[in-house]
């Protein structure tokens, strides 16, 4: 990273490019006073699209799935079997966190990967910078989105355990146990950030140096947008599923340890 932020600068009479800063910048204001920047603005487009995606989906349910419904069912599908492989039956019940921050992800990623990226947009100081930006490029979403998933976790341990058993964790000396909960938050959110980060940077020195050879490297992003999507969902799925540990199930239902049915 650092070899390719010297080589842009060196490229552009060592002013570093946009594609290089780690500041996002500030496309317009809204009201006049509240700043809306360009990975805030790709990560409110990715929700209304989903959303508006997901809302027609639900419209359209029909006994004779068309092609979007046949999609969206396929989607399901592979994310159960996903969660299956990853934490077992336990598992099942999480999908619909873990798959919405995938496919919110996935397209936050892709959604700052299209040609869109490239349109600038004069802002309120003057600048020339560019419309849109991978959302997930931006540390304050990734470490937001960390952020929910480790509290729903924790929340989801607490109720599965007990609360003396959850203070007595965090009370009582036990180094693996702080661990986790430090390292949670950081697998989640700045490895997601750091990869996105990286192909952006990779991306944007390309096309100051190289612009006709980007292809290959924009598909290259594109995968690895997936693939860290699909990441994020799957350390969401095993980190749900270890905090339920100690539950049991009675008829694919999750039971408390002090309600478990005799024998």
């Amino acid at each position: 990273l650092t070899g390719l932020l010297s080589a842009t600068q060196l490229g552009n009479g060592g002013a570093a490019t946009d594609a290089t800063q780690l500041k996002t910048d500030v496309v317009f204001e809204v009201l006049g006073w509240l700043p809306m920047t360009n990975t805030m603005l790709t990560a409110l487009c990715a929700t209304v699209v989903l959303v508006a995606t997901a809302s027609l989906l639900r419209l359209g349910l029909n006994l004779s799935p068309s092609r979007a419904q046949n999609a969206a069912e396929l989607l399901v599908e592979g994310c159960l079997k996903v969660a299956e492989t990853a934490g077992g039956r336990r598992a099942r019940r999480f999908v619909p966190l873990a798959g919405t921050a995938f496919v919110f992800i996935l397209f936050a990623n892709w959604f700052g990967a299209l040609p869109l990226k490239h349109v600038s947009i004069v802002n309120p100081a003057g600048q020339s910078v560019d419309l849109f930006r991978a959302a997930t490029s931006d540390l304050n979403l990734t470490a937001a989105v960390a952020l929910i998933v480790v509290l729903v976790v924790e929340a989801v341990e607490l109720r599965a355990i007990g609360g003396m058993r959850y203070v007595k964790s965090l009370v009582i000396p036990n180094p693996m146990r702080w661990l986790e909960m430090l390292v949670r938050p950081v697998s989640l959110g700045f490895r997601l950030f750091g990869s996105v980060f990286a192909g952006h940077v990779l991306v944007g020195t390309m096309l100051a140096i190289a612009p006709l050879a980007v292809l290959p490297f924009l598909v290259l992003e594109l995968f690895m947008g997936l693939i860290q999507a699909v990441i994020f969902a799957v350390l969401t799925l095993v980190f749900l599923t270890m905090a339920t540990a100690s539950e049991k199930f009675s008829e694919g239902k999750p039971v408390s340890p002090a309600r478990t049915p005799a024998g």
